[in-house]
Formats: structure tokens, sequence, C-alpha cells
């Protein structure tokens, strides 16, 4: 009988011949090409005789029986040595023949009648006869289990120390492989045309229209991880907690928030004063410290005409103002003839007839003079003009003085206010109440530059030329708040990272920058005394870049222009939307434009033909010079040929509801003429 017959039962557990094949070693006979004669039969014991016989005349048998009796002896030897080493270890070989049998321990081979177990006979029964064994179904052998508990009657008191850690992963980090796993998903393979907006559209192919070769070319397009997408989620969300920590919050609201309080004046009087400051209903700071961080405000980014003819006309007005000296010596402030009571005060004002020793007209300067000022000295070459809005900051003066507009106390110093940078000699009480840039060490409103101070970030290289035009793409990594932050996360980690996986990072950072500076751009053109930050333009270049992909594929996709003009119903749902303040409606447009051209350069499509795949070329071509001739235009527009007195372009930005609907941001003073003396 053959070794690993059918009748065999291998004494082994179940999980451990799973896999296992029963291979048949006994020895066979020589197969003969034609069967043998067939001879009448004989007696069991005549065929013995003649099988003797017939081996007997064998030539070389008398030398082969020499050779076995030798190794018979050899064999005799080493099993006389073997008994007495197993009679050392009888007792525990005893020991374990009395034991249960485990998943990892060789029982001996049962003989060819004994009764079968149970399970044993079905496990044997679910094998399969081949050609050299016995073997499991294939469904039942390649999957077999990583860890598998004991049986119930073993009992088996393993700590975790011992038992294999790679048999049980369950003791892993179960939370760190699921968030890692989360985060690399590579298994969804990012199909073109469809994405996570096509499967929430419903869209499909037309099987009839992909040939084998547009399916080598879906089959090349490489899935990609969305690297970009988390970095810039991560540096959005950190940018916005560190602004918070240090500005704080505006008050929450569409228009503006009344503010009062009593505040001492620069004339030493307490009275009531009051602002509106400006709301913001995206949870955030205000639009002065949004400034500062780096939000898209034209006037800090290039020298705007405007602001500087208004500067113009504060420093002629203060060419002619002059010290007003209280009489009961409490102090004195700079301001014109028609605010300084006389009741109560002296107005100091050089004239042509001033005295022999000053033939100047304009001054003199509370708490400063050309001729007490050691540094600078006002000597020649370097004399102080007769302007006091051009004199420099007295910064150390001689001890005596005989004039009294220099020895007087000063109870108002320069303070710029707003985002317009406004400046005003007022008390440091009344300057912080509304939240400006208090200048202790001036005394006349052209020694400070306020625009400097709205702008902040690096100082400009020419006080008279604002360069920051790198706010152009800073403010896309801002947001307003907190609400702001969440619906771009929210945008990002759907949308643009579905079309990170199609294009890669580099592409889809190159369409994602590009198109939030070309939008921010037309902006700052359009809308330029508006602080604006967050990636609006960016966002809807990602929009673009959904409707170019149904435009290149739309040979294969099902009912494309349903597809389409869904895709263009909720854009223009959000260019309405865009009609509220506090959303920029001008970088929506051109982040949009640019989002478009774009898209034709960088995203991957698919051709059909040699005439598409020529007409897609030209359109990477035309894309490309389209792109070159917007910026052009943008820049020229914004630097030359400024628009001036649009009143029409500010009503596709925000519609005016109310009076402060569509407002400017900037903060509002109840009483303008501050009157530093009564």
């Amino acid at each position: 009988m053959s070794f690993f017959s059918p009748t065999f039962i291998s004494p082994m557990s179940d999980d451990r011949y799973d896999d296992e094949v029963f291979f048949d070693f006994s020895p066979k006979a020589d197969r003969r090409k034609m069967p043998l004669p067939s001879r009448p039969s004989q007696s069991p014991l005549q065929q013995s005789r003649d099988l003797s016989t017939s081996l007997s005349n064998l030539p070389g048998l008398e030398t082969l029986t020499n050779q076995a009796g030798k190794l018979k002896d050899a064999v005799k030897k080493v099993g006389k040595k073997g008994k007495q080493k197993l009679k050392k270890d009888s007792g525990s070989r005893e020991q374990m023949e009395d034991e249960p049998l485990m998943d990892n321990r060789m029982a001996p081979s049962p003989g060819a009648g004994d009764k079968m177990d149970k399970s044993k006979a079905a496990a044997f029964s679910k094998m399969m006869p081949t050609s050299i064994g016995w073997r499991k179904p294939r469904q039942e052998r390649f999957d077999p289990p990583l860890y598998k508990s004991p049986p119930p009657e073993v009992e088996m008191d393993l700590t975790d120390s011992a038992r294999p850690q790679k048999d049980m992963p369950g003791r892993r980090n179960k939370i760190a492989e699921k968030v890692m796993a989360a985060a690399f998903n590579h298994s969804e393979r990012r199909q073109i045309g469809k994405g996570l907006v096509g499967r929430v559209l419903n869209r499909s192919y037309r099987k009839q229209r992909i040939d084998s070769e547009v399916k080598q070319q879906l089959e090349s397009i490489e899935d990609h991880r969305p690297y970009f997408t988390y970095w810039l989620t991560t540096v959005h969300v950190v940018i916005l907690i560190i602004s918070l920590v240090f500005y704080g919050f505006a008050p929450i609201g569409f228009t503006y928030t009344q503010r009062r309080d009593l505040v001492l004046q620069a004339n030493l009087v307490v009275e009531t004063v009051g602002y509106m400051e400006p709301d913001n209903f995206w949870i955030g700071p205000r639009p002065a410290d949004l400034i500062h961080l780096g939000a898209k405000y034209s006037p800090c980014m290039h020298r705007d005409e405007q602001v500087y003819v208004r500067l113009a006309d504060i420093r002629r007005e203060e060419n002619d103002t002059g010290c007003c000296i209280r009489t009961d010596n409490a102090g004195c402030v700079q301001t014109v003839s028609s605010m300084c009571s006389t009741s109560f005060a002296t107005f100091a004002k050089w004239s042509i007839n001033s005295g022999p020793n000053n033939l100047r007209r304009s001054g003199p300067v509370c708490g400063q003079d050309h001729r007490t000022c050691k540094v600078p000295a006002s000597v020649k070459p370097n004399e102080w003009p007769d302007d006091i809005t051009k004199w420099p900051i007295c910064k150390e003066s001689f001890e005596d003085s005989e004039y009294p507009h220099t020895t007087c106390d000063l109870t108002g110093r320069p303070c710029c206010i707003g985002i317009d940078g406004t400046c005003k000699i007022v008390s440091q009480e009344y300057c912080d109440f509304v939240k400006g840039y208090f200048h202790p060490e001036a005394t006349l409103c052209s020694q400070v530059d306020c625009l400097d101070d709205v702008c902040g970030l690096i100082p400009f290289g020419n006080k008279e030329k604002p360069d920051q035009i790198y706010r152009l793409w800073l403010s896309i990594f801002l947001h307003a708040g907190i609400f702001h932050c969440i619906l771009s996360i929210i945008m990002q980690m759907t949308i643009l990272r579905d079309l990170e996986k199609l294009a890669g990072c580099l592409r889809i950072a190159t369409i994602y920058l590009i198109s939030g500076i070309g939008g921010n751009l037309m902006s700052a053109i359009f809308i330029p005394y508006r602080a604006e930050v967050g990636p609006a333009g960016a966002q809807f270049g990602l929009l673009a870049c959904l409707v170019v992909e149904v435009l290149q594929n739309y040979q294969i996709l099902r009912n494309p222009g349903s597809a389409l003009g869904k895709l263009l119903i909720i854009i223009s749902a959000l260019f309405v939307l865009g009609l509220l303040p506090w959303i920029d409606n001008y970088a929506h447009l051109g982040g949009f434009i640019c989002g478009t051209l774009l898209s034709f350069i960088f995203l991957p499509y698919v051709y059909f033909g040699e005439f598409d795949r020529n007409r897609k070329r030209l359109q990477i071509v035309i894309s490309t010079v389209l792109l070159l001739l917007y910026f052009m235009a943008m820049f020229i527009i914004y630097y030359l040929k400024p628009l001036r007195n649009c009143n029409w372009c500010s009503y596709f930005n925000c519609v005016p509801l109310t009076e402060d609907f569509c407002s400017n941001m900037d903060v509002r003073l109840e009483n303008d003429e501050l009157h530093p003396t009564r």
C-alpha cells in the first residue's frame, strides 16, 4: 500500500495542512510498452517458486546480496547506539505521549486500519485528488488566516511578550494606520472626465467611443497623491491661528458697529467720542489688521495718484497752522487759528513782520524750532526751508530757549487713523480709542508716513512710491476669518484634492497660484480701496478646470451638454453670491479667466485621432499666448492707465442694499472736525 494513500490521515492540525500537497513516494513498478502475455492461473505457492527461480538467475545478484549484508550489519551497530540514547529520554518521551497534541507537534502515523477521527475525516473529505496527491480547493488554500486561536481543549497561557507580534496585527496602532491610509489613499484611480464632481453629477462614459487607443491613453494617465492640497490646507490653518492670536476679532456683522466712550482730548477736556468700526461677518480680524498681514490693497502696491493728491492737500492745510498755547500754561497743540479759542489760549503764527531775526512765514511748530534744534541743525547748506511740512523731526534741542512754543507741553501729536491713512493731531488716549497709530516722536503729520503704518510688512524703498506688489500672491494664503477658512478647506479637500490626483502637485499648484494672482490683479484695478484676502481667484480657477475637463473629453462622456450645463449653473450661482459684501467678485472673474487658459495648458487630455491631437496641441499654444496678453493688459492698466471714476464697476462686486452695505471697510469718525480747544 502507498504511504500517502487516501486512507492516510495526517495527525497535524487543520490549519497546518491547508496548503499541503501529499506526494506518493512509494516505489513504482517499471512500465512496459506492451502488456505481458496472459498465463494460465497458478496457485500462490507455484507463483512464489517461479519468482524465486527467476530472481536467482539474474546476473550480479550474488554481489548485491553481499553488499546488502554489509549494509545490514552497519544498521545494527547504529541501532544499538540509538537505543542507548533513547533510554536516557524514555521518561520525557512517555510524558509527551500522554499530553494532548498541539498544532506544532508531530504524532506517530496511524495504521492503515485505524479508526478515523470525525474532525479529520471532515477535513479530508474536502481534499481533491490530483495526479500527484491530494490537496484542498484553490479558494481555501491561498487565504490562510494570520492567527488562529488554540483548540478549546488546549489551554495556552501565553503573555503578550511571548506571542509573535507579526501574527497579531491587532496589537498595532490602528488609529495611526487608518489616518495614514486615509491621507495617502491611492486605491481609487482618478478617472479623467469624472472625478468627485463627476460622481456627484452622475457622469458616465460612452463605451462605444472607447476603443483600444483611447483605453490605452486612459490607462497611461498617472494617478498622483495630493501633497499640495495637504500643504496648502496646513498653511491656511496655521496663518489663521497666528492672525487671531495676535490681532483678535472684529465686531461680527455686515455693516458698522458704533462705539462711544469718554476720551481725553488734545485740549485737556474729557469729551464723549464716537466712531463707527466696520464689521466682519467671517469672524476674524479687522480690515486694518488684514492689511498688516498682507491683504490685497492697491495703495500699498503702487503709487496711487488720488491718495497722494489728498496727502498734498493735507500738507497745504498744515502749512497754514500755528501753535495754540493755553494761557494757563497747561499745554499747547498745533492747529489752525479757527480752532484756537482766544479766551483760553494764544495763537502763535509767524508772518513777514515777526521780527528782524525771523523772516519766515510758515510756522511756528509746537515743540520745535529751527533756531533751537541741535540735531539736525538748521545750518547752510542744510538749512530748514520756509515750509514746515518739509521740516525734519528734531531729535535733540538746546536746553535754554526763549520761545514759548518750544517750552510748552504738547497735548496732541500725529495719529494715523483708518485704512486710508488719515492723519490728525490728537491726544494719545483718543488715538488708542480709535485704534490708530500714534507717533510720540513727531509734531506734524507731514513728518510721519501714515501709508507705511497702514501697510506694514516690508517698508517701502521710496516712501513716495509704494512697492508691495507681492501682495498679489501673499493674500492667497490669508483668510478674513474662521468661517472663510472653513469654506476654503472644504473646497480644497474636495475639488482641489480630486484635481491634484489627476494633474499632479506641480501642475495643479501652478494653476492654483497663477489663477489667484490673476484674480487679485483684476480686483486691484476695479476695487483698489478695499482690503481683500483669500484664495477666491484660485478657487474659481479650479472651477474652470472642471469646465475645461468636460470640454476636452466630451467625446467619451454620455450627455456632455448636461454635464456642462450643471457646472455653469453652479458657477453662475457663485457669481451671484459674489454680489454680497466681503466677497470679491472681480477676483472670481479674473481667476476663472486665468484658470480656463491654464487648464488648456496643463491638464492632461485624451485625443481621438490625429486631427483631434493636433487641435488640442494648438489649443495649448493659443492659451499660452492669451494668458500672456491677459497679464500684460492688466499690468498696463494697473500701472499706466488706471481706471478713474468707474461708477458701474462697483455694482458687479456689490449691490448697495443699504447705505453702508457696500462700504470700503474704513473707520468712520462721527465728528471729523476735532476741536482741540474750546
